[in-house]
């Protein structure tokens, strides 16, 4: 699992990095098409800022 918090307080999890960076490509383009982020800048951003979640108990 992979996951990211966006600056907007949204959540975004998934299965793995390429998996996320689809979640968040279309989160971008939903939420903040403002950015106008292409995969380069969204793969930057996750290798920086995305982690793994803790397991759920």
């Amino acid at each position: 699992m992979r996951a990211i918090d966006c600056e907007c307080g949204h959540h975004l999890e998934a299965t793995d990095l390429e998996a996320l960076v689809e979640e968040t490509r279309r989160h971008v383009a939903e939420q903040h098409p403002q950015l106008q982020a292409g995969e380069d800048d969204i793969r930057a951003l996750l290798e920086d800022r995305s982690y793994e979640p803790a397991p759920v108990r």
